[in-house]
């Protein structure tokens, strides 16, 4: 019995590895896709690069892939490999090996990754709006009053 046990761990810990290790590939490979216009850029000498492709990579566009593919990426694997591959094999949902841990990757990549990502962009940009309206606001309740100064500092 006890070889039996020791067996069978063995047997499904290396599947969950190699499970794994398919998932993060996949997820890896789709963020080489999506970001590959990036990675074009990245592969320019200083030459070839238009202004606007060299102020991205002055304001850190290799170290922002790095951080998706070395960290985000990762962990948003772990979450759903954890969460999701759990609830999918207990209610029954057929495997197909590779090709199963090939599409949790796709999964990983797309939710939670880029999901937060882009509800994290969007809080920003709506945030950043709101802060520009109250300040036109604020300068242009100054202007009426008939504070000079407030026409300087216009925004």
């Amino acid at each position: 019995m006890l070889c039996y046990l020791r067996v069978t761990y063995e047997f499904h810990e290396t599947v969950f590895t190699r499970s794994f290790l398919l998932t993060l590939g996949c997820a890896e490979a789709f963020l080489c896709l999506v970001k590959s216009g990036d990675l074009i850029v990245l592969c320019k000498s200083q030459a070839q690069r238009t202004a606007g492709e060299i102020t991205r990579v002055r304001h850190g566009l290799f170290r922002s892939f790095l951080v998706e593919l070395l960290l985000l990426v990762p962990l948003s694997v772990c979450l759903v490999f954890i969460t999701v591959r759990p609830i999918l094999f207990k209610t029954g949902a057929p495997t197909l090996g590779d090709a199963f841990d090939g599409f949790v990757g796709l999964i990983s990549y797309g939710f939670p990754f880029a999901t937060i990502k882009a509800a994290v962009t969007r809080i920003a940009l709506h945030t950043l709006k709101d802060f520009v309206d109250i300040a036109s606001r604020s300068v242009s309740e100054q202007s009426l009053e008939g504070n000079p100064d407030a026409t300087r500092h216009h925004v």
